[in-house]
């Protein structure tokens, strides 16, 4: 058999695993100014997104361009569902608008190499409350006016930080306040269930922030720490975005656990008797920033998918990855549940959570709304608040 070269096996990657697409419909008009704004912020609040966002992520069109989107098929009340012709040469992250009977609708389309539904979600509610409320006191983070010059610019970590509890304090008294019209094709109502597996309480989580806060930690790296140190995790952790090496790393690798989180490279952790969920959660969260901050976000990510990289090289003991799309069934005896939730500190961006350990245990975290109950996760979590 003929060796496919990493351009055609990246095609192939892309080709077999399409975007992830959201149709919104918005009762106003929105100025380009207002638009590459709230892309901006959206930046700021979702830093996996800076290596793959550009000038060209937002295009204002007073009807659909049919160069660069195809029809794909009716949705509800007549309406019609497009998505874009993806390419490896493609930005990831595009957002089309057009206008139609005095309303403008937009299109956002993200590959699922960056986000899954439910980080994906999460995206397109913050990019509507932007647009929604632009003048809150949540976004008066100093930035640079235009999207080319982001790519020279960081925000300090005490800009991230106060950036973030200002605009969780001001989405918890406004909960779901963006209207989303419609995504029949991305499995929301099936995800929302999915969501309320296993909830965190408001209590727990907010004590959970208030350690964090204390620390200068991130909410996930926190959580990843606890994670790990909660399942007894010894020797090489290895944190990881590659899906479909979930399989192949399982079989190699003698452990029972999978833990998923959405990094776009590969973090290794070494975890020894000495190691606690503070030591643990700063390494992590170190290595994390200093990724988010480095201009090849996705290298390491496609030089794994194309077979250029092996992370059993580095005797990986265990191996976290991103959800993605894998599948759920409660017949199954490796059972997953995924989801995502806003994480205040230092680190701002949605966060993937799952982990699998053959029958014995199941969760997600959803942001703490009021409506939360008590679960697997607070006895998980509730020695650490205390």
């Amino acid at each position: 058999m003929t060796k496919r070269s990493a351009v055609e096996l990246e095609i192939d990657y892309i080709d077999a695993n399409m975007p992830i697409y959201f149709r919104f419909g918005l009762l106003q008009q929105f100025s380009k100014q207002e638009i590459q704004s709230a892309a901006l912020k959206l930046v700021i609040k979702h830093p996996f997104l800076r290596s793959i966002i550009s000038d060209k992520c937002f295009v204002e069109m007073p009807t659909i361009n049919e160069s660069c989107i195809q029809h794909v098929g009716p949705i509800k009340n007549n309406e019609t569902m497009f998505s874009y012709d993806l390419n490896p040469k493609n930005n990831l992250l595009k957002i089309l608008f057009w206008h139609e009977h005095d309303k403008t609708h937009f299109l956002m389309i993200l590959h699922h190499a960056i986000a899954d539904v439910a980080s994906s979600l999460n995206v397109i509610d913050d990019f509507v409350k932007y647009l929604y409320f632009p003048n809150t006191s949540v976004n008066k983070l100093s930035m640079p006016k235009s999207i080319e010059d982001y790519f020279t610019w960081k925000p300090t970590l005490h800009e991230s930080a106060e950036y973030a509890q200002k605009l969780n304090q001001y989405l918890s008294g406004n909960p779901r306040t963006a209207p989303m019209l419609d995504c029949s094709d991305t499995g929301y109502e099936e995800q929302t269930a999915r969501m309320k597996f296993f909830q965190v309480s408001s209590l727990h989580f907010q004590r959970l922030q208030s350690v964090a806060k204390e620390k200068q930690l991130s909410i996930n790296a926190l959580l990843t720490a606890y994670f790990i140190q909660a399942l007894s995790l010894k020797g090489t952790v290895c944190i990881g975005a590659a899906v479909d090496l979930r399989k192949r790393l399982k079989n190699k690798i003698p452990c029972d656990v999978l833990i998923t989180a959405p990094v776009g490279a590969f973090i290794f952790l070494n975890i020894d008797q000495s190691s606690d969920v503070y030591t643990i959660a700063k390494d992590y969260q170190q290595q994390l920033l200093d990724h988010m901050n480095s201009p090849n976000l996705l290298l390491q990510h496609y030089a794994i998918l194309r077979g250029q990289l092996d992370p059993l090289e580095f005797n990986v003991s265990f191996f976290l990855s991103n959800a993605g799309k894998t599948a759920y069934s409660k017949e199954t005896e490796d059972k997953v549940a995924y989801t995502s939730f806003a994480a205040e500190a230092v680190l701002n961006c949605p966060y993937i959570a799952c982990i699998s350990h053959q029958k014995m245990i199941n969760l997600s975290i959803t942001y703490p709304d009021p409506w939360m109950t008590s679960s697997l996760i607070d006895q998980l979590i509730s020695p650490l608040c205390k």
